[in-house]
């Protein structure tokens, strides 16, 4: 099992991503898979759209694909990247989701067209980890370096580098007021950073 994700408004099922190339939802409650997407390469990271509609899963072919859900309908296909998807996130609105793909870049793509919008450059750092704000003001990216970028999504501008990991960050999330971000790292800690100190917390 390489990902999980519950349906964010009710709770009502969980994604599940595996290296046997399939994703599987379950209903909350049975836990028993009503639903099987499959795919032609491991299934690397899942992510629910914020209304629980969409379903956007990452393969290990640099593959991208939005699924209506329940239904199992497959929504669109994003173009092949040329790496392998480490990680997705929709925007609070529901309308772009971010890829990135261990490059020095993070994507962003119209949900609904499949067209890319907008490329968030990292020129020093390899991308891992993204997790948009609650607003959608700001994209944060955890890297192979072990820093975390910050980008304004609107512009693609880089406005922050947090310092303080020595290693590989995994993850990276959000609080629910969007005053701290967490931070993961293989050099074993989680960090939690005030994003009131480095003037990103929006009125």
């Amino acid at each position: 099992m390489n990902a999980v994700a519950f349906e964010p408004l009710m709770g009502e099922w969980l994604a599940s991503g595996s290296a046997d190339k399939t994703v599987r939802l379950w209903g909350a409650g049975e836990w028993q898979p009503f639903l099987t997407l499959p795919h032609k390469s491991l299934v690397y990271t899942v992510a629910f759209s914020p209304d629980g509609k969409w379903l956007a899963t990452g393969t290990y072919d640099g593959l991208t694909k939005v699924w209506k859900v329940p239904e199992g309908e497959l929504v669109s296909e994003l173009p092949e990247q040329r790496d392998w998807i480490r990680s997705l996130a929709f925007s609070p609105d529901g309308r772009l989701l971010a890829t990135c793909t261990w490059e020095k870049s993070v994507c962003l793509w119209e949900v609904a067209e499949g067209k890319l919008v907008q490329v968030l450059s990292s020129p020093e750092f390899l991308v891992t980890a993204i997790a948009f704000s609650p607003n959608g003001k700001w994209l944060a990216g955890g890297t192979h370096q072990g820093a975390i970028c910050v980008w304004e999504a609107a512009t693609g501008t880089l406005v922050q580098i947090l310092q303080g990991h020595s290693a590989h960050v995994s993850a990276v999330a959000f609080t629910p007021d969007g005053k701290w971000l967490a931070s993961g790292s293989r050099d074993k800690t989680v960090r939690l950073w005030s994003l009131n100190a480095f003037g990103l917390v929006a009125p």
